[in-house]
């Protein structure tokens, strides 16, 4: 009887990283007065997970959170420009 030994990968605590946050500040970002703060988290998590994709192990971890802090910032953004405009348009003339 033989035993077939699957070394286990190495482990990549950017891609990790960048998971945890971009998820985190993807569901924050939904939540208007937390909007603002979520820039913060979902840069670095941007920034980890670049990092991670680029050491071995975690690349679904890493590329995860990259598509979610790339999409919270983008709803940061949008939120931002939709509060910009309703604050112009109600402003008396």
């Amino acid at each position: 009887m033989t035993h077939d030994h699957v070394a286990p990968q190495p482990f990549n605590g950017f891609a990790l990283g960048s998971a945890v946050l971009g998820n985190l500040s993807l569901l924050a970002a939904w939540i208007p007065i937390l909007n603002l703060a979520v820039i913060v988290p979902a840069a670095v998590g941007l920034t980890f997970g670049v990092l991670g994709l680029r050491r071995s192990g975690g690349r679904g971890m890493a590329i995860s959170g990259i598509v979610a802090s790339s999409a919270s910032l983008i709803l940061v953004v949008v939120a931002l420009g939709l509060f910009a405009v309703v604050v112009f348009r109600l402003r008396p003339a």
